[in-house]
């Protein structure tokens, strides 16, 4: 039984030692390279039509295009953007760009969007990943459908 003993504290001696080793060689954590493509790549720039339009108007649009089932939505809470609605199992959200006050909760979220391509909601770490059109942006994490084609839809939407 001790020669057992010795045994296994040094089969685990050397796991240990051979674990440790392997962090300590490992390459540091480098952040991933963002495939992300900018607003003009979509043919979004200052003169876009997008500008102009509304919650309504991307509602319809993706409805026209069969992405929407219906119409019929859920507001959801604000402080993230100007409106935030729940069509299904897609969320859609509109920033009010030309109105927004620079210190709220919305701008900052706005801004989290454009730059980062995810929205940490009311500091808390829990990061959305959004995808932007103009000032519009989708969470598609608990979408059911298609989404090759909702993405195609939704960067065509008003750069016409």
């Amino acid at each position: 039984m001790k020669k057992f003993s010795v045994l296994f504290f040094a089969l685990l001696c050397v796991l240990f030692v051979g674990m440790v080793s392997y962090v300590a060689l490992s390459e540091d954590f480098t952040e991933p390279v963002s495939q992300k493509m900018s607003q003009e790549e979509y043919g979004i720039n200052k003169n876009s039509p997008v500008w102009n339009m509304t919650m309504d108007d991307l509602a319809k649009y993706l409805y026209d295009n069969g992405i929407l089932d219906s119409l019929n939505y859920q507001s959801l809470s604000e402080g993230v953007a100007t409106v935030a609605r729940k069509y299904g199992d897609l969320e859609l959200y509109w920033w009010d760009v030309k109105n927004l006050d620079k210190n709220s909760a919305e701008y900052k979220a706005y801004t989290e969007m454009q730059k980062d391509g995810a929205i940490n909601l009311w500091d808390s770490g829990n990061m959305m990943r959004i995808t932007q059109q103009g000032p519009f942006g989708i969470w598609t994490e608990k979408y059911s459908g298609d989404l090759d084609k909702l993405m195609k839809v939704f960067h065509a939407f008003g750069t016409g």
